[in-house]
């Protein structure tokens, strides 16, 4: 089945990144680039992530603005 339309990539490929280690979706986009378009296709990416019983999970990255003010000290 076709889960990235932008980069031609299906449930296969991503079934394989995961065998070969892929634990979250920046593992996936860096593996194939499944995600890294429009990002219509995540919601499967992480189907086929949880459907990974033994592979553990990373938590989420936090998306820090590198502008915004940093206090220091």
């Amino acid at each position: 089945m076709l889960v990235c339309h932008c980069q031609v990539v299906n449930d296969r490929r991503i079934r394989a990144e995961i065998e070969r280690g892929a634990r979250d979706e920046v593992d996936i986009a860096l593996a194939c680039g499944a995600g890294t378009q429009c990002g219509g296709c995540l919601p499967a990416v992480n189907r086929l992530l949880d459907e990974c019983v033994q592979c553990p999970r990373r938590p989420a990255a936090v998306f820090v603005d590198p502008a915004a003010p940093v206090a220091v000290g």
